[in-house]
């Protein structure tokens, strides 16, 4: 995040994923205990819970960088970020 915006605009950007997070935080719990609620198990909301995880990994592995090489690359950090800004 930092090295994607520009230093006048860290504040903002800070803020917005924090406020994604939280808000994450704060309808997972409730989401969640209504699936427990429809179907009663626990591993399918764990294993929901997991794909998710999975699902979030490959989206970053394959979309961090301008193409899938070069998102593999930095996503193993064996690349530079192509979208840092220049200081």
């Amino acid at each position: 995040m930092t090295d994607r915006s520009q230093p006048h605009e860290r504040g903002l950007t800070f803020g917005l994923c924090l406020t994604g997070f939280d808000l994450g935080i704060a309808l997972a719990g409730p989401l969640m205990g209504r699936i427990v609620d429809a179907t009663g198990s626990y591993a399918l909301v764990f294993g929901f819970a997991g794909m998710m995880t999975f699902l979030g990994l490959i989206i970053f592995i394959t979309t961090s960088s301008k193409d899938i090489p070069h998102s593999v690359k930095f996503a193993l950090n064996d690349g530079r970020d192509v979208y840092a800004v220049k200081p």
